[in-house]
Formats: structure tokens, C-alpha cells, sequence
């Protein structure tokens, strides 16, 4: 019996230190975690290279690029860009006088958000002589606004959309398919990969809207608290290994086709974040993701994709989402205006 296919998309975070340690530092940052990459090069050789999303603390880093070029040339890895808005040039002062670590993207000026992007994309042309085509929004804190720019620079694949997720303070990602899509940004198409994200059973946003009008509350605001108990997701660093299998099985029942699993660099390096404390414990994580692996090629046939594979592969087949596609009245983050 022929197994069905399924994708399955590596994707690192490759940031500065200060992941969960209250504030990441806004100049002068380090990243001595780059090297802790090597722990990929198991996964490459089993045929599933990663996306590197590379903040520009991390391309500006001669030592670190020494790595990005040993896990792109001998791996097969792809480099993307991640914008790390409060320490990527030029960093100025926030509104109100608070450090602009504190200041989320929706409250930025646009043309501040452009030049950022204009340092990180730069960077990654100088790191590798073209441009960087992947790219994911640090934090989720993706907005519809954004996109064309991300467009403006050549990128052809978006990795930032968390679906389930929305908030006051947040993106509103949540009615975003947990599948691939393509979108229309400044007139440019463009392919999102979404964090592989789903509720507990598929039609809960359509009966937490219900209680929502039911009980009087304001549109979205019983929506907010689903990602905390009413999501699902493949996250190795934080899920067991039995929680990732049920995942898995529940994506595939409800049709997806493409697994996209999302950790960090600073991760991979012992005590560089507090969750990740020695050697053991980036040791379970790596087991966590090859016992993974194995059981998914147990049952399907699994094919490694990194960002621009994925994008070749299945882009002109995925669905053109529109606006028309979102329910309710508040704008849809995980589309372009």
C-alpha cells in the first residue's frame, strides 16, 4: 500500500542570546549560540535540512556567518531573515520613553519597520551575494502591512503567521489555515507557511464565536484565550514526545499534508536560555525530533523541505487566499492589505 506524502519543514529561529530571560538586549548582543547549529547536521544527513531565520545580530557576526556558510554549503540548509525589530538598525527611542523592546510592532511608525527590514535584508545580500527569498517575524508580530515590504525586497516565502492567535496587543492570526496559502502582497504573490497549528477539534472558533455573541463579549475577545487551551501544535522543545505523535495524527486526519516545526538556536546551546539548562537537555530535544522522524516514516512517506523546497514543491497548487476569506469584521493579519 502506497504511503501518503507529507512534508516536513525544519525551521531554527538563529538569534542573539536572551531567549525567556525578560528582555533581549538592544545593542552589544552576543551570539556564541550560532555554533550549537552543528546538533542539525544529523537531521541534514537524514535528508531534512532546516530554514535558518537569521536575525541581523546574527548576519553582522563574522564567526556566525562561518557557521551559516558550513550549514548552508555542507547541509543543504537555506538562510532566511528574521526581523528582530528592538536591536535591528537603526534603533531609536520608543514613545513615551520606554525601551523599544517593550514596544510592539503595531505601535511602530511603518517607515521605521522599513528601514529595519531594509538592515536585515542588506545584511543577508552582503552575507550571501542574493537576496534572502524566506523569511519570519520575530515574536508572530506579523501585520498585514508589512507583507508588501517583505515583497518590496524579493522575498518569495513568508514563515511569520501563527494561526489561533490574536489579541489586544498581538497580530490577529487566528482564523489563518494551519495548511499553506498563497496571497497577493503589493500586487506580488507570495507563499506563507504557517506554524503547523490547529484547534482540538475543527470547528472550535466557530462555537467560541457563538459563546462570544451569546454571553455579550466584544468581538475577539473570548477568541484571544483559545491559543492557551484550545490549540495544538508540534513544538519539540516544550511537547512530549507522545503529545507530537497525537499531533501529528490529528493533523493528518483533518487533511494536512505539511508539518512545520519551529525551535530556536540559543535552544540548541546548553544554558543559553533558561528552559534549555545542560547538555541533557539539548541531548532529549534532539532525541524528541529524530524519535519523531522515525515514527512519521513509520506510517508516511516523508520528504524534508526547507523553506524554498516547500515553496517549488506545492506553491502554485495551494490556495489564493483573500480578505473575503476571514469572518467577522476585525482585519485579517495573516494577509495582505
Amino acid at each position: 500500500m502506497t504511503k501518503k506524502t507529507l512534508r516536513l519543514c525544519l525551521t531554527i529561529d538563529v538569534e542573539e542570546e536572551g531567549l525567556f530571560c525578560d528582555a533581549y538586549a538592544r545593542e552589544n548582543v552576543t551570539v556564541t549560540n550560532v555554533p550549537a547549529l552543528r546538533e542539525m547536521e544529523p537531521l541534514a544527513r537524514r535528508g531534512y535540512p532546516a530554514t535558518l531565520f537569521c536575525a541581523h545580530s546574527v548576519l553582522k557576526d563574522a564567526a556566525a556567518c562561518r557557521v551559516l556558510e558550513r550549514m548552508r554549503d555542507r547541509c543543504g540548509m537555506e538562510i532566511g531573515g528574521h526581523l528582530h525589530h528592538w536591536n535591528t538598525p537603526p534603533v531609536v527611542p520608543s514613545p513615551g520613553g520606554k525601551g523599544e523592546a517593550q514596544v510592539l510592532v503595531k505601535r511602530m511608525d511603518h517607515d521605521l519597520v522599513r528601514a529595519k527590514l531594509d538592515s536585515l535584508f542588506a545584511a543577508g545580500r552582503a552575507f550571501q551575494s542574493a537576496p534572502l527569498r524566506s523569511f519570519r517575524m520575530g515574536r508572530w508580530d506579523m501585520h498585514r502591512w508589512i507583507f508588501p515590504m517583505l515583497a518590496d525586497h524579493g522575498v518569495l516565502t513568508d514563515a511569520s503567521v501563527r494561526p489561533l492567535c490574536c489579541g489586544p496587543e498581538k497580530a490577529n492570526h487566528f482564523d489563518a489555515p494551519a495548511s499553506p496559502y498563497r496571497m497577493l502582497a503589493g500586487g506580488r504573490e507570495l507563499f506563507e507557511v504557517p506554524l503547523t497549528t490547529r484547534p482540538l477539534w475543527m470547528w472550535l472558533p466557530r462555537h467560541v464565536r457563538m459563546v462570544e455573541r451569546l454571553l455579550g463579549f466584544a468581538e475577539g475577545e473570548m477568541l484571544a484565550s483559545v491559543q492557551k487551551w484550545g490549540a495544538l501544535a508540534v513544538l519539540p522543545v516544550y511537547h512530549h514526545s507522545l503529545v507530537m505523535k497525537l499531533f501529528g495524527l490529528h493533523n493528518i486526519f483533518w487533511g494536512g499534508d505539511t508539518l512545520v516545526l519551529a525551535w530556536h538556536s540559543s535552544e540548541m546551546m546548553p544554558g543559553a536560555t533558561p528552559h534549555v539548562k545542560d547538555a541533557a537537555a539539548v541531548a532529549a530535544l534532539m532525541r524528541r525530533v529524530h524519535g519523531f522522524i522515525d515514527w512519521l516514516e513509520a506510517h508516511w512517506d516523508v520528504r524534508g523541505c526547507t523553506m524554498e523546497q516547500l515553496r517549488q514543491e506545492i506553491a502554485a497548487q495551494s490556495p489564493l487566499k483573500t480578505q473575503a476569506h476571514v469572518p467577522g469584521s476585525i482585519p485579517a493579519d495573516w494577509l495582505s492589505e
